[in-house]
């Protein structure tokens, strides 16, 4: 047990660099801090914050390097207590009053917990980053999006935030309307930058939330006419402009943003899937490939393409796959199909590794994978190394 709470001490207090902008640093450059979102994982760097379970209401702490796993606690003899099972909880992984985490993560040496709430409201907390000395230093008027991830970069958090008619609770006729969000976690200053339209009638690409060059990129699909239409837009930060960059009659995914590079794939309603690349800087797409497979989870090194695909067979049932292609000889180099029950998902990449959520009839687990492996293919040869874990 002792080791355990070295271990996690030292290794947050590691974590608390990698999320900090030094405003007083003398060096011309300065490094900037940026956290990535997928699903439950908040990223940052060589560490995360994990929410395994909805009903779990624990925060868990991943070190990529050293392959741990572990409730987000280093008291000594703690039961890790959740608000439910005890209200004098003093854990350091138990939300805010029960309430269930959206994210958590460290900026500026300080821990970050946004935290679900009431309806049009959120709430984040400031810790240190053993998570002791918690305080409320935010509270939103505008509830907290889980239909796309966020993302955050140099202190600013870029979300969708939904607002809801309230006015008609009796009858439950709740209608909400998405706005793109910007919170300051300097000087906490709010901004909504545009208003995306109702939320029956928006799709968003789940990765598709990006700052860059002081302007916000997101895509989406809205329903006009009864048909469904994707855009790609970007607003600047104050919040003065937006630009629409493109929009077509496809299915749009946003798969990933590379520096100034923007992968994504339009759809037809047969899954022909064309993948392209966008230039933040000049504004311009070049197709990428054609596919006569659902597209997805793109990833670009060099030249090389990695993504997954699905199709349709003629009994109903779905295949899934992995390719490698090959932008210079404009060629699949490499190919391996998925087990019916095997799931491959690609939580992020991270300098020379890549974590991935590993799923079939017998494994559940996060994984750590090697560059090399990654663009082998070689999956089994992940450490799986973050098991879903009951306390």
């Amino acid at each position: 047990m002792k080791k355990k709470i070295i271990f996690l001490i030292s290794a947050l207090l590691l974590f608390s660099s990698c999320g900090n902008s030094d405003k007083n640093s003398d060096s011309d450059s300065t490094e900037s801090s940026e956290v990535k979102f997928n699903g439950n994982l908040a990223i940052c760097g060589e560490y995360a914050f994990d929410n395994p379970t909805m009903n779990n209401d624990l925060l868990f702490f991943m070190d990529f390097e050293s392959g741990s796993y572990e409730v987000f606690c280093a008291q000594p003899d703690c039961k890790h207590q959740t608000y439910s099972e005890n209200p004098d909880t003093k854990c350091t992984a138990a939300s805010p009053y029960g309430m269930m985490y959206h994210y958590a993560f460290t900026y500026n040496d300080e821990l970050y917990s946004i935290c679900h709430s009431n309806l049009n409201e959120f709430i984040i907390y400031e810790a240190d980053t053993d998570g002791l000395n918690r305080k409320k230093v935010f509270t939103s008027e505008i509830s907290f999006s889980t239909m796309i991830y966020p993302y955050f970069i140099d202190g600013n958090l870029v979300f969708v935030g939904t607002r809801y008619n309230v006015d008609d609770l009796e009858t439950q006729n709740i209608t909400g309307e998405y706005y793109l969000c910007v919170l300051n976690f300097d000087d906490w200053t709010y901004k909504e930058l545009a208003d995306l339209g109702e939320e029956n009638k928006v799709i968003f690409s789940m990765n598709s939330l990006y700052i860059y060059d002081n302007n916000v990129y997101i895509g989406f699909q809205e329903v006009v006419s009864d048909e469904y239409l994707s855009k790609f837009m970007s607003c600047d930060m104050s919040g003065n402009s937006s630009e629409e960059l493109f929009k077509s009659d496809k299915n749009l995914v946003i798969n990933n943003y590379i520096d100034d590079e923007v992968l994504y794939t339009l759809s037809d309603d047969n899954n022909i899937s064309k993948a392209y690349s966008l230039d933040l800087n000049s504004e311009e797409s070049e197709l990428l490939f054609e596919s006569d497979r659902y597209v997805y989870e793109l990833y670009r090194k060099d030249d090389d393409i990695f993504y997954i695909y699905s199709y349709e067979n003629s009994d109903s049932t779905e295949t899934r796959g992995v390719r490698l292609y090959s932008l210079k000889n404009n060629e699949i180099t490499l190919e391996k199909e998925f087990d019916d029950d095997f799931y491959l998902g690609i939580e992020a990449h991270i300098s020379d590794v890549h974590i991935i959520l590993y799923q079939n009839s017998e494994q559940d687990s996060f994984g750590i994978l090697s560059d090399e492996d990654f663009w082998s293919l070689n999956f089994e040869n992940a450490q799986f190394c973050f098991e879903q874990l009951e306390y």
